[in-house]
């Protein structure tokens, strides 16, 4: 006689981890943006390289178009031909963003 073994999966919760799991997680990538924020020279993004900010999370079109939208980093500004972030916006932007 054939038997049938099932396994019953949770979706409900994403990876079945802990809440503790997932607060480790969070931590973890919010010392990630921070630390590559850190380490970008000077204190504004040229939105042409933010997706070298982000590190290819967005691209410098999607936050062009979100900034046509007002719902992009706050305080850009032109210069010349230009836009630029404020360093501290885009990485506010990016933690605002984040799911663990």
């Amino acid at each position: 006689m054939n038997t049938l073994n099932v396994q019953v999966v949770d979706y409900a919760s994403p990876s079945n981890s802990t809440k503790e799991d997932q607060e480790r997680k969070r931590r973890k990538a919010i010392d990630t943006i921070l630390k590559h924020a850190e380490a970008w020279p000077g204190e504004i993004v040229p939105l042409k390289k933010f997706g070298e900010f982000s590190a290819g999370a967005y691209s410098s079109r999607y936050i062009a178009n979100l900034l046509s939208q007002d719902k992009g980093p706050s305080g850009a500004f032109k210069l010349g031909r230009n836009t630029i972030l404020p360093k501290s916006s885009s990485v506010q932007f990016l933690l605002d963003r984040l799911e663990v």
